[in-house]
């Protein structure tokens, strides 16, 4: 990726790429605000954002950095502010093609469980509400973004999940050279006890695996300029 003196633009309203939140088996980044119109307090302020990355002429700003990575409780701790940037580029370009093929649209009960899903992550409901006022964002814009996230699910799940394959073989290599290994002496599960669990975790990684590739494609077939973090420009 190429990258060029930073600059700042005014915060305006604009679509962005929702993702997954949750991790779960696919390779699905945290993701980035789909319309600035949620941050009222940077509106009212007049505050500048800094633009860290341009895809194809569309613009990432530093409080979408920020807020996905602060959505995520696991990585808030510890943020990786450049590692969030390469996740944001890749899932704007994921949701631009699953765009391109239209499905039915995620069931109300499919988004409140993801959404439960994803309050359950902060430990309490408090801990919940806490960052989304720290954040600024209101829960019906959540609550949508949770939905496009959704539709990119479906997507590399109808795209990708035919073409996974797994071998018995695998399976057995799977089980002798990692699972057993990890396991304390005398208390190895037979192989057949454990098979369909060994084949689910494969079948993710092989799944990732092939979505992975497909996002480099994408990355390559696009113009992605990233521009200096702030703690990059010092």
């Amino acid at each position: 990726m190429r990258r060029r003196t930073r600059y700042a633009v005014p915060l305006r309203r604009r679509r962005r790429l929702a993702g997954v939140l949750l991790g779960g088996g696919l390779f699905l980044p945290a993701y980035a605000p789909a319309n600035a119109a949620h941050r009222a307090p940077l509106q009212q302020t007049g505050l500048l954002d800094r633009v860290v990355a341009v895809v194809d002429g569309e613009p990432i700003t530093l409080s979408e950095v920020e807020e996905a990575v602060a959505l995520d409780p696991a990585r808030a701790a510890f943020p990786d502010l450049r590692d969030a940037v390469e996740n944001l580029v890749a899932a704007l370009l994921m949701e631009r093609e699953a765009r391109r093929y239209p499905s039915d649209p995620p069931t109300p009960d499919e988004t409140e469980a993801t959404f439960r899903a994803l309050v359950e992550r902060f430990g309490s409901p408090d801990g919940y509400r806490a960052a989304l006022l720290r954040l600024g964002i209101r829960e019906d814009y959540l609550r949508r973004r949770i939905e496009r996230e959704l539709v990119v699910d479906r997507y590399l799940e109808r795209r990708f999940r035919p073409l996974v394959r797994v071998s018995q073989p695998e399976v057995q290599e799977y089980y002798r050279e990692v699972l057993l290994p990890d396991l304390p002496p005398g208390a190895s599960p037979p192989l057949e006890r454990v098979e369909d669990s060994i084949r689910r975790i494969l079948e993710e990684r092989d799944l990732n695996r092939r979505v992975s590739a497909w996002v480099d494609e994408l990355k390559e077939a696009a113009e992605i300029v990233c521009l200096p973090l702030p703690e990059e420009s010092r």
